[in-house]
């Protein structure tokens, strides 16, 4: 791998608490094996069976004994029984059940490791993922997003992200520019090859401009092309096309003001006009095949509480949180959870500084210094509540966890040990 992604070519680092695996005898004597669903002790071979409306006659409760209907008897088998041998346990309903060897099972050791003792004792409520949450990363945590790809030096190459996001274990990936990751038939194989969906694609737009938006739209369709031609696995969450506010360059210089001053926001007239060209790309993907998502964002317009507030009221379209930009935006992610749960269909998982941020607002610094300045961090350094996001995860959320740390490309940087340090953080926490 390019040293500019802070590790040698070649080189995965194993998940901690992943042991090898070496061919030889195995130390495990107890096997589960599965038995028919039926009791064990069904009539003999030679013996009267009873009519079957005698048996149904005796159901006449809804008492439950040992998973079965009290005063129920079983059911006659319909094939032929052989004698009863020694495994089979009398007037047992078979189940799921280990069949001893002749040796013990061996004490087995408790994996160790930063990834599982990271929490300390301090973790919440144990959690097992079933599948229905599914954690991926984007280039924009390894400095590749539209400031950077084809303007600054030392971005990383598409190829080099997706070997970095499969190795350090993420099941999925945001698309970055349109054409970083691959085009066409290009992208599906390489997001194929390195085993990840594609979780989401970023989007800017000029809602509020009744001028640009038709013709925007138009280009919209670039986004879900890519979509189509990427394909996906039919177990993981669409990809969510992820709208987002195309700003202003009075937005773009005074980041973070518009919790306290209201006065930089939209007016009637263009809250109107936002909500009718927002309408416009929701009717666009879901024509398409694609349910959208909105992504507040800092120097848009749509940056503080009150203002995704005002999309959530005007709109039909679901809210990505990013809990990161929230911060920063002078919110409660914790809070926006419980509140706008109902409207979260995609999530942005980042913790930030807000002290950068404040700084940032006292020297009125442009929103580029956001990235500048490191604003956003490991998840754990920073402000966010992330166990706190991930306890309100737990109650309902479904789809496709997104973790960023947004980052400048540099040369001197590490951001593939920061995605696989991000990565064991969720994963000691259940995800």
């Amino acid at each position: 791998m390019h040293p500019r992604l802070g590790r040698p070519a070649r080189h995965r680092a194993l998940f901690d608490g992943v042991r090898l695996l070496f061919a030889g005898t195995t130390a495990d004597t107890e096997v589960p094996i599965t038995l028919s669903a039926q009791r064990a002790d069904g009539a003999r071979v030679g013996e009267r069976r009873r009519p079957l409306s005698a048996l149904v006659s005796n159901r006449r409760d809804h008492l439950v004994s040992r998973k079965l209907q009290g005063r129920a008897h079983p059911l006659p088998r319909m094939h032929h029984v052989w004698a009863r041998t020694d495994y089979v346990r009398s007037r047992r309903a078979s189940r799921h059940r280990r069949m001893r060897g002749n040796r013990r099972r061996p004490p087995q050791p408790e994996p160790v490791g930063p990834a599982f003792g990271a929490c300390a004792g301090s973790c919440p409520r144990a959690f097992v993922n079933r599948g229905t949450i599914r954690v991926a990363n984007a280039p924009v945590s390894y400095g590749a997003f539209e400031l950077t790809v084809g303007i600054l030096p030392d971005v990383p190459e598409g190829a080099e992200v997706l070997d970095e996001v499969a190795s350090a274990g993420y099941s999925g990936i945001d698309l970055g520019p349109l054409g970083y990751l691959g085009d066409g038939k290009e992208l599906a194989e390489n997001l194929a090859r390195h085993g990840l969906g594609l979780a989401g694609g970023f989007f800017e737009l000029p809602f509020s401009d009744p001028q640009k938006m038709p013709a925007a739209t138009k280009d919209l369709d670039a986004l879900l092309d890519v979509f189509d031609a990427a394909g996906n696995d039919a177990q993981a969450p669409k990809p969510r096309p992820t709208l987002a506010d195309a700003g202003s360059d009075l937005r773009r210089s005074r980041p973070g003001q518009a919790a306290t001053n209201r006065s930089l926001g939209f007016d009637s007239a263009a809250w109107k006009h936002f909500a009718h060209g927002v309408e416009m790309a929701v009717a666009r993907c879901r024509a398409r095949g694609y349910e959208p998502t909105f992504h507040h964002e800092t120097g848009t317009y749509i940056e503080a509480p009150w203002e995704i507030e005002k999309v959530l009221e005007l709109t039909s379209i679901g809210l990505c949180l990013d809990t990161g930009h929230l911060l920063l935006g002078g919110g409660d992610p914790v809070q926006a959870m419980r509140d706008w749960g109902s409207r979260i269909n995609h999530m942005h998982l980042k913790d930030a500084r807000r002290a950068v941020v404040e700084k940032i607002v006292r020297d009125a610094a442009p929103v580029a210094e956001i990235w500048r300045r490191k604003a956003f961090c490991r998840l754990g350094e920073g402000d966010l509540d992330v166990d706190g996001v991930l306890e309100a995860m737990r109650d309902g959320y479904s789809g496709w966890l997104v973790v960023e740390q947004d980052v400048l490309p540099d040369r001197n940087g590490q951001p593939a040990a920061d995605q696989r340090a991000n990565r064991q953080y969720l994963a000691a926490r259940g995800f």
